[in-house]
């Protein structure tokens, strides 16, 4: 009977952590007369919006449980510790998962190497990554986002050609983490030839709908017409094959390079094939990450989600009017982030009279306290000081005020939160105490 109890509370919490009603779940999960490792591995799971309290539900297991964590556990504990940036924890983990022989996992070993690049060890992140056996879209994206974000952009890039040279499709995540690498990098013209060739699947879906409806209107004229057409596209492949294999015999490698860049969509054995024809050349950074260009598609069509990271990309560069001018002609109405991400680049570059263009475009409402802090600062960098107390006016009518980051840190083994101006630590004079006593020491020593 007893065992039937813990069985239903367990079933019971886990179905509210799964909904997402996390305190409905806690609370049941105080009241369980027993805990066992399946109630744990659902709260811990479920803490993915606090993973500091997914750090603290783990500890406590490890304090009142004689239970070993599982695979599961560990999987779901692992993105909480990158996210607060544990890598001491995160380190004794991977440790745990190696010797307990959950390193096989494929699932766990991206949610480590995601963890390594987010906690800013992207060595280890590379480590694990270069030991795993089997790879996954996923495993592939981590890595080159972590890349990017840990200021390697290039090295991101070169990993995005070696992951389409093994054949892996990449999504549509993929294409974010690499146009977010040519911006860390500063590579627009690569940026642009990625993003000119994840257009083209536009264009190609229109033409195969134009095909598709010959087929379908037609009578049988107009359907061997569009079957001949459909042949043509799929013979196509072959004849590239044999151009690329006479490139081969003669100045053969950039050529190669260039029709494999057509061919990226065929199937994997003719592209291994490509692969290796390519490889006999020598490639310089620039040559290796220039395999693919505006005919190639990727099989990836732009979301808003990629065309805010070319204007950042476009932006970031000083490329201000072609910015502008992609968010005028996406095919999407232009949302706060991508009009917030082209305001923070004219205040960069100075560019006032576009900046209030921008803001105008958001509409009051729609600002963000970054948006208004923006251009108070693009104001006083062209000295327009009546223009920036204008603003820090309507900040005050809107009740607006900078956003104050939370940060997370790691001290013997508990993880504290804090935000700037903090006073909610007990100890909190000490700690402005000594941090006004480290400042003097920073002054005195220049």
């Amino acid at each position: 009977m007893r065992e039937r109890s813990l069985v239903s509370w367990t079933t019971i919490v886990a179905a509210f952590a799964r909904a997402g009603d996390m305190a409905m779940a806690e609370n049941l999960f105080r009241a369980m007369p027993d805990k066992d490792l399946i109630a744990y591995n659902a709260m811990i799971d479920g803490q993915n919006r606090e993973p500091s309290l997914a750090i603290e539900l783990f500890r406590e297991f490890q304090v009142s449980s004689t239970l070993d964590p599982d695979a599961n556990m560990v999987r779901s504990l692992v993105p909480a510790i990158a996210d607060v940036g544990a890598l001491r924890l995160g380190k004794w983990v991977h440790a745990y998962a190696r010797r307990m022989g959950f390193t096989h996992d494929v699932r766990l070993c991206t949610t480590l190497v995601d963890m390594y690049a987010k906690c800013g060890d992207i060595d280890e992140a590379r480590r694990v990554f270069d030991e795993m056996v089997n790879r996954e879209t996923g495993t592939w994206n981590a890595l080159i986002g972590g890349l990017a974000v840990n200021g390697r952009g290039r090295e991101a890039l070169i990993v995005f050609s070696e992951m389409r040279e093994k054949g892996v499709r990449p999504n549509a995540a993929t294409m974010v983490v690499v146009l977010r690498a040519c911006g860390h990098a500063g590579l627009v013209e690569e940026g642009k030839r990625i993003f000119e060739g994840m257009l083209k699947v536009v264009r190609e879906r229109k033409e195969g709908e134009v095909v598709l409806g010959e087929v379908v209107r037609g009578g049988a004229e107009r359907e061997d017409d569009g079957k001949r057409k459909l042949r043509e596209k799929v013979k196509l492949g072959h004849e590239r094959e044999d151009m690329c294999s006479g490139e081969r015999a003669s100045e053969g490698v950039r050529q190669s390079k260039g029709i494999y860049g057509e061919m990226m969509r065929g199937d994997d054995e003719r592209h291994g094939r490509i692969i290796l024809i390519a490889k006999e050349g020598k490639m310089n950074f620039r040559e290796r990450i220039s395999g693919y260009d505006e005919r190639e598609n990727f099989g990836v069509a732009p979301e808003i989600e990629h065309y805010g990271c070319m204007i950042d990309l476009l932006g970031r560069a000083g490329f201000l009017d072609e910015a502008e001018e992609l968010i005028e002609r996406m095919p999407f109405e232009g949302n706060d982030v991508v009009w917030s991400s082209l305001l923070f680049a004219c205040r960069c570059y100075g560019d006032v009279k576009r900046a209030e263009r921008v803001v105008g475009r958001l509409g009051r409402e729609g600002w963000s306290v970054a948006d208004w802090v923006g251009l108070r600062n693009a104001y006083a960098g062209e000295g327009r000081w009546g223009d920036v107390e204008g603003m820090r006016g309507l900040m005050i009518e809107k009740e607006e005020r900078k956003s104050v980051g939370c940060s997370v840190i790691e001290v013997d083994e508990r993880v504290w939160e804090f935000l700037a101006c903090d006073r909610r630590h007990p100890d909190w004079k000490e700690i402005y105490g000594m941090l006004g006593q480290l400042g003097k020491h920073i002054t005195e020593g220049g």
